[in-house]
């Protein structure tokens, strides 16, 4: 409820799947698939990705995904930006890019897929690496290195599907892997 102290107030969040278009966040109808306007947050630049964390009811996002990202928290309400952190790791300093990313409810952990160097070598795993991100600070730790795979090993999508389990696209031009990663075991399986 947007407004517990006004009953005429109504439930801010009236559907079920949301998407980012144009910097905008639309709510997206389950049986025709058709967006509408639902909040336009105030992003630096262009914003990658879209996840709900229902535990603090809070939409994030990652603002400048391929420049230096940031992991914001935006109101589900009014759209105002609640907070905005740049996402770094210790010594190996601030993220370069960060596209797939998602909310883990089994676990309680918003997850992404990062790059710190901007780096796509063969020898240099840990630039292509999933993270957890702390949601008050930015802060990512490694959960595991990404497989080279001669694609751009940083996925473009990253989806959690339950069980500890979740799927992440990696593609370049018409090239695509299709990667399963289990969280319990931080072991990857492929399929092309």
């Amino acid at each position: 409820d947007c407004d517990d102290g006004d009953a005429t107030v109504g439930e801010c969040i009236t559907y079920r799947l949301f998407g980012l278009v144009d910097g905008q966040i639309v709510g997206i109808d389950t049986d025709t698939g058709a967006a509408t306007a639902y909040l336009t947050p105030a992003f630096a630049s262009a914003a990658y990705q879209l996840t709900w964390d229902p535990n603090e009811e809070v939409f994030y996002s990652l603002d400048s995904g391929y420049d230096l990202p940031q992991l914001v928290a935006i109101d589900p309400c009014d759209g105002t930006i609640l907070s905005r952190e740049p996402i770094e790791s210790g010594s190996l300093g601030a993220a370069q890019f960060c596209e797939g990313f998602d909310f883990d409810q089994d676990t309680s952990r918003l997850i992404a897929s990062c790059s710190f160097d901007g780096s796509i070598a063969d020898a240099d795993y840990i630039s292509e690496a999933v993270v957890e991100l702390d949601i008050n600070t930015g802060v990512a730790s490694t959960l595991i290195s990404s497989p080279y795979t001669g694609l751009d090993n940083e996925f473009d999508l990253f989806v959690f599907v339950g069980n500890g389990e979740a799927r992440a696209l990696d593609g370049r031009g018409s090239l695509t892997s299709n990667r399963w990663f289990q969280t319990d075991t931080s072991t990857w399986s492929s399929s092309y």
